[in-house]
């Protein structure tokens, strides 16, 4: 989705462009709306473009460990279901 609002964002002011251009039909629909719609769409580039290198980042140094202690959790919410449900019967 970054790609997208900065191809538009790089051709907004652009008269000549064409769908062609274009890197998807999402993109060349994203580009009529922002025309119309600049000021929203300036406000959706400055948050989308403008914290896309910071979540890449995260991304990047990202060793999985909260998603391991979410599994964990998850895997004690299962296995405390079972007991549950056990005891129910």
């Amino acid at each position: 989705m970054v790609e997208v609002v900065e191809w538009v964002g790089e051709h907004l002011d652009i008269a000549d462009a064409s769908p062609g251009d274009a890197p998807s039909a999402l993109a060349w629909s994203q580009l009529q709306w922002a025309r119309e719609n600049r000021k929203e769409f300036m406000s959706l580039w400055k948050t989308t473009c403008a914290t896309a290198p910071r979540v890449a980042a995260e991304r990047e140094s990202d060793d999985g460990e909260e998603l391991f202690k979410l599994l964990d959790k998850l895997a004690e919410i299962k296995r405390a279901s079972k007991e549950l449900a056990k005891a129910r019967r």
